[in-house]
């Protein structure tokens, strides 16, 4: 995992970036896997990655997830839609998820992800 904070708009936030979800027989990467939804069950909002030239299949694949560690809870979730560089949206919702359609390659998108992000921080 990788940790930074990030301030916004005068609030702080943690971000923790984690190993990706994905089904693996691999020991290591099981434990990595394993710490990643142990960070979900602690996050105040989630920021789900989803690449937008497969966001289906991932959602599809992982929704069964992710999705029980977030309802019935006051967490908020947030979908990016990565490289929307290549497969562009205009939609802010996702399966009726708030999303956003971002390019991490070539930064498009993370104003508006930062303004959204301080529209969530949570009443500390």
């Amino acid at each position: 995992m990788i940790e930074d904070t990030l301030n916004i708009s005068g609030s702080t936030f943690r971000l923790i970036d984690t190993a990706g979800i994905r089904q693996s027989d691999d020991t290591i990467e099981r434990i990595g896997i394993d710490r990643t939804f142990e960070q979900i069950k602690k996050a105040d909002i989630v920021l789900w990655v989803v690449d937008s030239t497969c966001a289906e299949e991932q959602f599809d694949a992982l929704a069964h997830q992710i999705l029980p560690l977030i309802n019935d809870t006051d967490k908020q979730l947030l979908i990016l839609l990565n490289k929307c560089d290549i497969t562009p949206s205009e939609s802010e919702t996702f399966h009726d998820i708030p999303a956003i359609a971002i390019s991490a390659k070539n930064g498009i998108g993370i104003q508006k992800l930062q303004t959204k992000l301080s529209t969530l921080r949570p009443d500390t």
